[in-house]
């Protein structure tokens, strides 16, 4: 698959797409949330102990 770039008269073919390109991002963002709560969770941890030394 390739794409075509049409600009000031000018065309341009680009080189094809490869490696993992998801459209949908909803499959991405349960990994992400899960990721960004863990770290969230973390620093809290870490604060906490701090707070007691």
């Amino acid at each position: 698959m390739s794409a075509v770039l049409t600009s000031a008269m000018c065309t341009q073919k680009l080189p094809p797409f490869k490696g993992r390109h998801d459209p949908a991002i909803p499959l991405r963002i349960v990994h992400m949330a899960e990721a960004m709560v863990a770290m969230e969770l973390a620093d809290h941890l870490l604060q906490q102990r701090a707070a007691r030394v």
